[in-house]
């Protein structure tokens, strides 16, 4: 912060104001350092501009939330062509160095990587997941149980032989299933229960 008491045209304090006013914090600090000295007293005015420098970077380099690092860059450099003490004998030394602490917070902070968003408090919750289904338990299966699935697969498989016959196909055993051709072998030697 400046040690100095600086005093500015009525004209030049009215600008200033209005640029700090909508948060153009830069440009403040510049019209209040290189401006004509009057009598209107701007020391608290830089002050205030120079610390909301330091304390939002982004908007002293104008740059918007999306900036990447190589933006913070260009933005640093075209100030610092406007704004170096060099350029200006020496008046914006104070705010070049701010400018300088809030390219470097910049750039740093656009290393990092970013934090998911936290969903806002208007959206719905999403729901909760089901529980998962329980593994079936392994259960003793008695034959008298598959009895009726069996029979529905003999029918299935004399009512297809049936309909290849009447079609004129004839095909060797095993292409119409395994277990089935072993179902029409067994009932053709007699070896099948009678209620099978």
């Amino acid at each position: 912060p400046p040690n100095r008491r600086l005093e500015v045209s009525a004209q030049d304090l009215a600008k200033a104001r209005n640029l700090h006013h909508h948060s153009q914090y830069t440009e403040c600090a510049a019209l209040l350092l290189t401006a004509e000295r009057g009598a209107e007293d701007a020391t608290a005015l830089l002050k205030a501009a120079l610390d909301n420098v330091r304390r939002h970077p982004r908007t002293a380099l104008g740059l918007d939330d999306e900036a990447t690092a190589s933006d913070a860059k260009k933005a640093y450099r075209k100030l610092a062509l406007k704004l170096h003490p060099d350029k200006t004998n020496g008046a914006t030394s104070e705010l070049f160095a701010a400018l300088t602490e809030a390219h470097k917070a910049v750039s740093s902070e656009a290393k990092r990587p970013k934090p998911k968003k936290q969903p806002s408090r208007k959206s719905k919750p999403k729901p909760p997941k089901p529980p998962a289904p329980e593994p079936p338990t392994q259960t003793r299966v008695d034959l008298d149980e598959n009895q009726d699935h069996d029979t529905a697969w003999e029918k299935r498989y004399w009512a297809l032989a049936q309909f290849k016959l009447k079609r004129g196909h004839c095909y060797p055993d095993g292409v119409l299933g395994d277990w089935c051709a072993a179902q029409r072998r067994a009932r053709e030697e007699g070896k099948l229960s009678a209620d099978r």
